[in-house]
């Protein structure tokens, strides 16, 4: 049968004539659907495929389909409004204003474009950096967190998301950062953003963002995304920005406002709209396992979905396949979890335990105080030891959790 050649009028009106498409749930709810379906599914390819090249294909895919779908739609086709179109959307002026960066305040973006984010040569380039500082990374076999007591005065730490090889998992990672008269720590993250190698520490590609950072006339954190990102091409690169972004939480920072090309709100392919107004969840219950590349071990919140502190610390046990990752508790090692107070958790070793001064044990010791951190708890209580320390650790008295996972260096 021979084919019939549809004018770009005929194209628009069939989709047009396509069912409209409401989905009740949440934008969390969604993300962690598809996240669990592509785990699934790359636990049936492994043997075939190397992961990271399917996300690849379909960012390739969807680049084609996107510029195509462009020259038919990018002037008359409203079959699918955009999220200010279809919300309604009230905002004062002062709302309004508030965006705009403060006047002594202005755009921290390391680039002013997308097509700057690479230098001719591949380098990273962006805005002068001051060439008095620099980024020392420890070559540490065991990346500690970071600790509220083991800052100095004018010190505090900045966390950014590194992702796998496979995209499959991402790792925070935090840099100690000295404070500078006349910057405040968003210029400073940002400076860190453009120096930091992913690729020598093992890792993807991943900054700087494609975006503007900014702080607006209230000192909240605004992230605009610039106009032709490649975030909403797949879901590998929607997982880069989102998780780019819960990694802020570490930095205290509670809320942002997204936008993209200046306008309020973003849109994902996989997730669908992102509200202008995104809060961060300073209490994602996530249990931690040990990621190892380029002979480094990190700690590194998984995708697995968890409720309580016991089931976290259980599977913590177990390693994860899908995601490459290995039990940060041994498994001949058996406690009691006592989470009654909502500020201080207990663990009580089994009588009989002995724990040696080892790097298995300042791990475990150490993946416990962080998934602690992330079910709200302030302190952790080991009874029942044999010890009276591991490392830095006093357990006569309640451990204050870290401030954040991995400390792979300093700004100075």
């Amino acid at each position: 049968m021979k084919k019939k050649n549809l004018s770009d009028s005929e194209l628009i009106e069939l989709l047009h004539q396509l069912p409209s498409v409401d989905d009740k749930r949440s934008m969390s709810e969604v993300y962690s659907s598809v996240i669990q379906k592509v785990n699934q599914e790359n636990q049936k390819n492994t043997k075939k495929f190397k992961r990271y090249v399917l996300p690849a294909f379909a960012t390739a895919a969807c680049l084609v389909l996107g510029i195509i779908g462009l020259n038919y739609f990018n002037s008359t086709f409203n079959g699918f409004e955009s999220a200010d179109d279809n919300k309604n959307v009230d905002r004062s002026q002062d709302q309004i204003n508030a965006i705009e960066p403060a006047a002594d305040k202005p755009i921290l973006g390391l680039v002013e474009s997308p097509d700057n984010v690479q230098g001719n040569n591949g380098e990273k380039t962006g805005d002068p950096i001051n060439d008095t500082l620099s980024l020392k990374i420890n070559e540490e076999e065991w990346k500690t967190p970071v600790f509220e007591d083991s800052l100095n005065e004018g010190e505090y730490a900045v966390t950014l998301g590194l992702p796998d090889e496979q995209a499959q998992v991402f790792v925070p990672v935090s840099v100690i950062v000295k404070e500078v008269e006349g910057k405040n720590w968003l210029e400073q993250y940002n400076e860190i953003q453009n120096l930091i190698n992913e690729e020598e520490l093992g890792f993807s590609e991943n900054y700087p963002l494609q975006a503007n950072l900014f702080l607006d006339n209230q000192g909240n954190v605004n992230i605009d995304l610039y106009k032709n990102h490649s975030y909403s091409y797949g879901l590998t690169t929607e997982t880069f920005l989102l998780k780019s972004i819960e990694v802020l939480r570490y930095i205290n920072v509670k809320e942002i406002f997204l936008l993209e090309n200046s306008v309020p709100g973003a849109y994902l392919s996989h997730i669908g709209d992102v509200n202008h107004f995104y809060t961060l969840n300073p209490e994602p219950k996530n249990a931690y396992f040990i990621f190892e590349t380029n002979e480094k071990k990190y700690l590194c919140p998984s995708n697995i979905s968890v409720n309580t502190i016991n089931e976290a610390l259980m599977k913590m046990k177990k390693e994860v396949p899908v995601d490459n990752l290995l039990p940060s508790i041994p498994n001949n090692i058996s406690f009691t979890i006592n989470s009654s107070d909502p500020s201080k958790l207990i663990i009580s070793f089994d009588k009989g335990t002995i724990l040696k001064e080892t790097i298995e044990n300042r791990i475990m010791i150490d993946a416990i105080l962080l998934t602690a951190k992330d079910f709200g708890y302030q302190y952790v209580l080991f009874e029942n030891i044999n010890l009276d320390s591991i490392g830095p650790y006093d357990f006569s008295e309640a451990i204050k959790v870290p401030i954040s996972p991995n400390l792979i260096g300093s700004y100075e």
